[in-house]
């Protein structure tokens, strides 16, 4: 199945500002922050954003398949307080 794409402006945590298109793959839940993990295609890369710096978003009408997303993985220090749930896989 096909997922839409993000257009966000992000903000670092030096408060450095960049638009960005990300194909959303995963929401991670920790206890004091919640990720989006996500293929940037500014950086040509996976990366998580805190859900708290995401600034602005929007909807694109562009997609992406399941297929393109192969090897995105979630690395947490403390497992017993991570939930991810991969949009992917629905």
């Amino acid at each position: 199945s096909d997922l839409a794409k993000l257009y966000i402006s992000y903000a670092d945590v030096g408060g450095r500002r960049t638009n960005r298109t990300i194909w959303p793959i995963a929401m991670a839940y920790y206890v004091d922050a919640t990720l989006v993990g996500a293929w940037c295609e500014l950086r040509a890369d996976y990366r998580n954003f805190r859900v708290e710096r995401i600034q602005t978003s929007k909807v694109l009408d562009e997609h992406f398949w399941n297929s393109q997303i192969n090897g995105y993985c979630f690395y947490a220090d403390n497992a017993e307080q991570l939930f991810v749930r991969f949009f992917c896989c629905e």
